[in-house]
């Protein structure tokens, strides 16, 4: 028998205060646990991680769906209340950030903890076999995510369209939640795309220069010598090929790329060594 989210929240509280630190804030509102479950696109043959599932309100729609569900919770008590909720619940009393997920997972439902929203699409990344994801982020966090502004430009958003579509759904308001948080949230939808060429490069071109924001892209190259690539036939070339290189990026500063300029121009690093070895 399904339970109302607020009757969940009010069991797991009476155990225990929610742990502040581990930014426990659990959703109640009915209506935008539909949205989450709607933007799922849940199927039978589906196997859904859950991170951080707290009392369970998201849980038990999740079950409810017929999709396998597993799930990783950090605190000890919220285990032991989920594992009395949700006897048949396959249940990891871990850090997400550490546990090994589980290879069968092809999808992330999850209303997060928002000061691991950062760390975790990143590991999420390189599980390649997790086609899609609905999570629940900061209102902030999420337009990074989007690069909705240019404002908004940063590594975190840059690197996570190599290799995700990244929309934005509802917004949150903290009322909807028990505590309330101090921010707006929203709930955003990633799906899996390919990757473009030379998606490493691209890669490790926008970490590397965003650690340096404020200086222009030459000086940062230039003092380098190619340590922070990790593959490539260009590095132990890099020296000589950056202080030959020129393009109209060069000059600038990383925030002034947008997508598409940051794949253009690790496609004409990767030309002009090809050219310069002809030579």
């Amino acid at each position: 028998m399904s339970h109302p989210a607020r009757d969940l929240v009010d069991r797991l509280q009476n155990s225990q205060p929610p742990n502040k630190q581990l930014g426990q804030h659990f959703l109640i509102n009915e209506g935008v646990l539909d949205s989450i479950i709607a933007s799922a696109q849940l199927q039978k043959e589906d196997h859904i991680l859950e991170i951080g599932p707290g009392p369970g309100v998201l849980t038990q729609r999740l079950m409810e769906s017929g999709a396998t569900v597993s799930a990783v919770e950090i605190d000890a008590v919220i285990c032991d209340h989920l594992r009395k909720e949700f006897p048949t619940l396959n249940l990891t009393h871990q850090d997400a950030l550490i546990h090994d997920w589980p290879r069968e997972i092809n999808a992330i439902v999850a209303n997060i903890p928002y000061q691991i929203s950062s760390p975790l699409i990143e590991k999420m990344t390189h599980y390649e076999h997790i086609k899609r994801a609905v999570i629940m982020v900061q209102e902030e966090f999420a337009h990074r995510l989007n690069q909705t502004t240019y404002s908004d430009h940063c590594s975190l958003g840059m690197v996570a369209r190599l290799d995700w579509k990244i929309e934005l759904a509802q917004k949150v308001p903290p009322h909807f939640f028990s505590p309330q948080p101090k921010v707006q949230s929203r709930i955003v939808l990633l799906s899996r795309i390919p990757r473009p060429e030379h998606w490493r490069l691209i890669r490790e071109l926008i970490q590397h220069t965003y650690a340096q924001r404020r200086k222009k892209i030459r000086n940062t190259l230039r003092k380098s010598g190619g340590r922070f690539l990790s593959l490539g036939p260009w590095k132990h070339e890099w020296n000589s090929l950056i202080q030959s290189f020129e393009n109209k990026w060069m000059d600038a500063r990383p925030e002034e790329l947008g997508f598409d300029d940051w794949c253009d121009f690790a496609t004409k690093i990767i030309q002009h060594y090809h050219r310069c070895i002809d030579i």
